[in-house]
């Protein structure tokens, strides 16, 4: 029996690489900041392997929206990953004021997101990507809480609910820059 012939298809290539850079952005971000936290001589390491994924994230935002949303949403998913290492920092040297700073950093940058696809005409489901980044920034904000409590095992449970919701998000982008695009998804 012949097997059928893998065909291309480029939108289903757009949400493996979403998912891919995305996913990868989840373990970078543990990995940075549990070295972080550690004081660990390698963290700056871990936040320049951090800065290149934002770049690879970005890359795909602006192969759709241009080089203008290319720069707006590297410095939005920058932003977030200072602020997940910034949380970090402030458990570690018990900061109180750069706790409070970093918790509403974090908590505002679902809006600073949902406002970025905004501005571009998205078709994206705003709501429910809204909730969704929500849910992932609460998994790896109690991800780190559990890593500085020495709670190993909870911090990993959580970077995978990250991990999971993660991927939500890129499924979610993927439909809405398809549905946006649909004559760069044709042969």
């Amino acid at each position: 029996m012949a097997t059928k012939p893998i065909t291309y298809n480029k939108a289903n290539d757009l949400r493996v690489d979403l998912n891919a850079v995305l996913r990868e952005n989840v373990s970078l971000v543990m990995a940075a900041t549990r070295r972080t936290y550690d004081g660990d001589p390698y963290a700056q390491d871990a936040i320049q392997a951090l800065d290149a994924n934002t770049n690879d994230i970005a890359t795909i935002i602006g192969d759709f929206y241009g080089p203008d949303a290319k720069g707006e949403y590297t410095q939005l998913w920058k932003n977030q990953d200072t602020y997940f290492i910034n949380y970090t920092k402030a458990i570690k040297e018990n900061n109180h004021t750069l706790l409070t700073k970093s918790k509403a950093d974090l908590d505002n940058y679902d809006e600073a997101s949902v406002k970025f696809w905004q501005s571009h005409g998205s078709k994206l489901d705003l709501n429910n990507y809204q909730q969704v980044v929500i849910d992932r920034v609460n998994f790896i904000k109690s991800a780190i809480d559990a890593y500085a409590a020495r709670n190993i095992a909870k911090s990993y449970k959580q970077q995978h609910g990250a991990y999971q919701q993660i991927g939500k998000v890129a499924d979610l982008l993927a439909e809405a820059i398809i549905q946006q695009f649909p004559d760069k998804f044709t042969h």
